[in-house]
């Protein structure tokens, strides 16, 4: 059983971590925006408040408070320096305010697909999805396709053996200016869009 411990934010202090992040800071801007879209969608789906989770190392869950009530300086040092790299859930997203820091949610898995890439075709991010690799779990894969090229998602569906893939499901999602594209392959097919100026 998982017994990873998660701090719990709501979506205004992680869009504060956002704005407010310093040179130094190691989180990624772009994950976070991307949890709180995932929380967005999973908000509209549930028909109530969801808050956002990120796991933390087991060295250091009983040093902090996991529901987050310290400053935004504090959780900046915890993103930093005390939440678990190497686990299959990046963001949980929970409804409500948790009381207990267990894993009690949606758990997503977010990957950058950029322009570093070797490989930018659709080809390309079929071989990366399927290099990943992960054992078997509930958590849905995210990929965040940052490259500006065009993406058939179709090919993508018709290519992937989803009977060994390890993930519960299949998103990806793109940024237009301010406009979040959220594009579910596996299970379903379908696409969902939010207006990141106004979350």
């Amino acid at each position: 059983m998982d017994n990873t411990q998660y701090i719990f934010l709501d979506i205004p202090t992680v869009r504060r971590i956002i704005v407010e992040k310093g040179y130094a800071d190691k989180y990624r801007n772009d994950e976070l925006t991307v949890a709180i879209f995932l929380s967005k969608f999973c908000e509209k789906i549930w028909n109530t408040t969801c808050t956002i989770g990120f796991p933390i190392r087991n060295s250091e869950a009983s040093s902090i408070p996991l529901v987050g009530s310290s400053s935004i300086e504090e959780l900046k040092n915890i993103l930093n320096t005390k939440t678990e790299e190497a686990h299959d859930v990046d963001a949980l997203i929970v409804k409500d305010t948790p009381e207990k820091p267990r894993r009690t949610g949606q758990g997503f898995q977010i990957k950058r697909f950029h322009t570093r890439q070797a490989d930018l075709t659709t080809e390309g991010i079929i071989k990366f999805i399927q290099g990943l690799n992960y054992s078997k779990t509930d958590t849905a894969l995210v990929v965040l396709l940052a490259t500006g090229e065009v993406t058939k998602f179709t090919q993508v569906r018709s290519s992937i053996d989803f009977n060994k893939f390890p993930f519960s499901a299949l998103y990806f999602v793109t940024l237009h200016g301010d406009v979040l594209k959220f594009i579910e392959v596996w299970p379903n097919l379908g696409k969902e869009e939010l207006d990141w100026s106004i979350v």
